[in-house]
């Protein structure tokens, strides 16, 4: 499950609008916003793409 506040908080730090990230995405805003709110499914491919925009390391990219 996603940490909304946390995602959001990072948003907020890196200055950018979830309108920005969800053209990065390729998605409409407000599946976005479902997706972060835990409302739509959010598949593996859009969490790597979430985190590459938010600048998240994952375990994955520690292992490279």
């Amino acid at each position: 499950m996603i940490n909304a506040h946390k995602i959001k908080t990072r948003i907020y730090e890196l200055r950018l609008s979830q309108e920005e990230i969800a053209k990065n995405m390729g998605l409409d805003i407000s599946t976005l916003n479902a997706k972060i709110n835990n409302k739509r499914r959010i598949y593996i491919d859009e969490v790597a793409k979430l985190c590459n925009i938010l600048e998240v390391r994952t375990s994955h990219d520690l292992k490279e």
